[in-house]
């Protein structure tokens, strides 16, 4: 099922050509407005889909271990390297490309 909805959404962006929005990291405001306008650009029934997708590439950036040793060792965790880790796998991408990553990081958790 999952699959036939990113298909239909690869075959809708697909047709609509190749002025499909991407979401740009270089500031923290045209992130936010960036991530929204790829949102708006999709579909209300995709827009959930999308807004999963990006709860899984974000908590994928975090680095639990490296959370859970700084935790013991006093260290504090690098919170810039996390963000810089989280844009640079956001810019640039459609929303086509956030679902189809978010379902690569699913598949490799499942292993």
């Amino acid at each position: 099922m999952k699959q036939t909805l990113i298909l239909l959404l690869f075959l809708s962006v697909f047709l609509t050509g190749c002025n499909e929005p991407t979401i740009d990291t270089t500031t923290e405001d045209s992130m936010n407005s960036s991530i929204q306008d790829v949102r708006n650009s999709l579909e209300p029934k995709n827009q959930d889909e999308f807004d999963n997708a990006m709860k899984i590439i974000m908590f994928s950036n975090i680095n639990m271990s490296g959370i859970f040793v700084a935790a013991f060792s006093g260290d504090v965790p690098n919170k810039e390297d996390m963000i810089n880790a989280l844009k640079k796998s956001l810019n640039g991408k459609t929303a086509l490309e956030i679902i189809s990553e978010a379902q690569r990081i699913k598949e490799e958790l499942k292993k």
